[in-house]
């Protein structure tokens, strides 16, 4: 028979004030998270209705308050010689395998002893939707202004309507001759491939100095930032075709250092520019080869005038195989001048591109990177990238702009 004296302690610490302040305080805290929740979702909303409505508020939020965020962001995790992104995306995968583990069996014992599952499939679902909520304010507060902000080939004012045929092979000559010219302070081993003379901290403070250097020249490109940091998961990003990612949530960019050496200044100097509020590919491509063309240090410069010209080729001959359907005669005048300009390569720069080659042939068709490559063209494409990873390659009348308006 149960104690009266006990059940009736029972019952006056339960009711007593000590429950009832935690019970306060317990209601207190959710409304304040709700309200929090509210005004952030809010302030959120309003960010992303005037930066779709007024480029300009995008771009003077993009390179004030995101780029201060941003920045401070990335300097937090700065001192880590790691990616806290990578270690927090592998982190958050293993604790959404083990909480839907939980939820099955807590769900087969629910099952079993018919009870309702109900409360318990609610609270299970409020972490994760929290976890969703809390990234998607990230986002919109830290990057999607970039995305809506004036093109960079529009603030930078390039000079890209109308390209005539001479002016595209003008700058075509003039990559050749700056990559012929700084290839001879480059070391080439064996195998064709270049070497860098410096480790890849060494390279992303580099790129850092050259992104401060670019700002003195052209204002439009933020210069202050963090280093990029290398993926400690490089060799398993391969065959996904990842050479480097940018990272929001943490304000880290990051690259895949698998890749050869001669690729790294680029892909750093690229996803460089993402963390300086350049969020369209095409526009952080642009901004990554100014970096490296303006750099003090040869190997620096050769990788950016070599990384954009094999990033402009495709396009060239897209061009070309279109033009043979309309004007078989002109296409093949053009074809002639842009080859006539890439046999004066370096014998030591095919080296380079053949070595590559060799390289990347075992990555080439990979089924991942297929599947990578969707799901990234429909990220850009709702970021507001109609070409999807096409617009990766959408360079070379930028870089022609760029010719026209500073090199030239």
């Amino acid at each position: 028979m149960a104690n009266p004296q006990s059940r009736s302690g029972a019952t006056h610490k339960k009711h007593g004030p000590m429950y009832r302040f935690k019970k306060a305080f317990g209601r207190l805290r959710s409304h304040t998270a709700l309200f929090l929740g509210v005004l952030f979702s809010l302030g959120a909303g309003l960010i992303t209705l005037y930066s779709v409505l007024i480029p300009h508020f995008a771009l003077l939020y993009s390179d004030a308050v995101g780029h201060s965020l941003r920045t401070a962001l990335a300097s937090v995790f700065s001192f880590l010689p790691f990616a806290v992104s990578e270690v927090l995306v592998v982190l958050f995968a293993l604790t959404l395998l083990v909480w839907l583990v939980v939820l099955i069996l807590a769900l087969h014992r629910k099952y079993h002893a018919k009870e309702r599952p109900r409360r318990k499939v609610r609270r299970f679902l409020w972490t994760p939707i929290c976890a969703i909520w809390i990234a998607a304010l990230l986002f919109f507060y830290l990057f999607f202004p970039s995305y809506m902000r004036p093109a960079l080939s529009a603030t930078l004012k390039l000079q890209t309507e109308q390209i005539t045929d001479q002016e595209l092979y003008a700058t075509l000559n003039y990559f050749v001759t700056r990559i012929n010219t700084d290839a001879d302070e480059v070391r080439f081993t064996e195998s064709g491939a270049s070497k860098m003379d410096f480790s890849f901290s060494e390279l992303a403070e580099h790129i850092n100095d050259d992104y401060l250097r670019v700002n003195e020249i052209l204002p439009q490109i933020m210069g202050t930032g963090a280093p990029a940091k290398s993926l400690l998961s490089s060799q398993l990003l391969l065959p996904f075709h990842l050479g480097g990612v940018y990272t929001f949530f943490t304000g880290e960019a990051c690259v895949n250092t698998a890749y050869p050496d001669f690729v790294l200044p680029y892909t750093a100097a690229h996803e460089s520019a993402h963390q300086r509020g350049i969020a369209k590919e095409n526009a952080a491509s642009l901004a990554g080869f100014i970096a490296c063309a303006n750099s003090d240090d040869p190997y620096i410069r050769y990788s950016g005038y070599l990384n954009l010209l094999t990033e402009m080729l495709p396009e060239i001959n897209d061009a070309i195989r279109e033009l043979q359907t309309t004007d078989p005669e002109l296409a093949g005048e053009l074809a002639e001048g842009v080859q006539s300009i890439l046999d004066r390569l370096d014998p030591r720069v095919r080296g380079e591109l053949k070595a590559y080659s060799e390289f990347f042939e075992p990555y080439r068709d990979s089924t991942l990177a297929k599947l990578a490559n969707e799901v990234n063209d429909d990220y850009l494409k709702a970021q507001g990238q109609p070409a999807g990873v096409s617009s990766y390659r959408y360079l070379t009348g930028f870089a022609v702009g760029y010719y026209l308006t500073y090199l030239e």
